[in-house]
């Protein structure tokens, strides 16, 4: 759990701080298309553990009723 945790935490502060250069034109055409594909992915990834998360919660649920 702390290393989910951890990575949630890192992931949040990476797509700050890219998002930050990218808004204030610091980065070239070819890196700035990049940062956009990588702060995509880690929404993805971000997205996919929720749903994962409320799946495993919905099944301890289960189990407990």
């Amino acid at each position: 759990m702390k290393f989910l945790l951890i990575a949630v935490t890192l992931f949040i502060f990476v797509s700050m701080v890219l998002g930050s250069l990218r808004s204030r034109d610091k980065l070239d055409k070819e890196a700035n298309k990049a940062v956009g594909s990588l702060a995509t992915a880690m929404r993805y990834a971000l997205y996919g553990f929720c749903v994962v998360v409320a799946v495993a919660s919905a099944l301890v649920l289960y189990q407990g009723l």
